[in-house]
């Protein structure tokens, strides 16, 4: 059964110049990937502003990217209990902003997370902001089902989340974008949305009247689905996902993905 991909919003050229910070930094962690089982990247030279480090400030420039999508959509669904995952959360100092802005709703939210390494910061362990960590010391398009930890951790997070948030961490420095995204896809419970950052690469994409939409001929999605039909017939499933780029009316870039589970 082939997944169903659809589309819509306009997806706007990204600004360079002012990432271009940001960029050499993704290069020296994109090199050291290969070697992260044996080597912790050496996060404390990563500037103290950069959200991939798990800043504080990382919320409001999610929140400011999505329009608050994420937010509007568990008062939608009067979620006030909601199971969230968090992945690259890195120090996870941002988790303190999601509980006091959430609570102004009477959301009360569960957190859990996945980086590539245990390093939650020691005030988000002491007031216990986080439920469990999942980090396994290897990045999250690597997970393999036929490893026993890893079967324990898919076990444990399969289908259990109201929301998945991915911000600056495994949509960007990822050469698997196919994969990260199945994974994150296969968190959701039915009705659950997955909000992912990535890096813009022009072939995933197209220009149509004006937007820009999946390319669907495009190895990432041709892979996703087939990865959905696997999946489909090696669990007896009927997965149905629908991913589309998000709203991002208050920046000139759009480098957000928005996955829905159907079914």
């Amino acid at each position: 059964m082939k997944a169903k991909i659809q589309t819509s919003n306009v997806l706007t050229k990204p600004n360079y110049k002012q990432k271009r910070m940001i960029y050499e930094y993704r290069e020296k962690i994109k090199k050291k990937t290969e070697q992260t089982v044996k080597e912790k990247l050496d996060t404390d030279k990563w500037p103290d502003w950069w959200g991939a480090k798990g800043t504080k400030n990382r919320f409001q420039d999610a929140m400011l990217n999505l329009n608050n999508a994420p937010l509007k959509f568990l008062i939608s669904k009067n979620n006030k209990e909601p199971k969230i995952m968090l992945l690259g959360t890195g120090q996870g100092l941002d988790i303190f902003k999601y509980k006091s802005e959430f609570a102004k709703h009477n959301i009360v939210p569960s957190f859990d997370v996945f980086s590539l390494h245990k390093e939650l910061a020691e005030e988000v362990n002491a007031n216990k902001l986080v439920n469990k960590d999942y980090s396994l010391g290897l990045p999250f398009e690597q997970i393999n089902p036929k490893i026993e930890s890893h079967s324990e951790l898919i076990l444990n997070t399969k289908g259990k989340y109201d929301l998945v948030m991915a911000q600056m961490s495994v949509g960007k420095y990822t050469e698997h974008l196919s994969t990260t995204l199945f994974n994150a896809a296969l968190l959701l419970k039915k009705g659950g949305k997955a909000y992912i950052q990535i890096e813009i690469d022009p072939r995933d994409f197209k220009t149509e009247q004006s937007k820009v939409k999946l390319n669907r001929a495009s190895k990432t999605w041709v892979i996703f689905n087939r990865l959905v039909e696997w999946i489909n017939k090696t669990e007896n499933k009927k997965y149905v996902f629908k991913i589309k780029t998000s709203t991002q009316a208050n920046l000139n870039e759009n480098d957000w993905l928005e996955i829905t589970r159907i079914s």
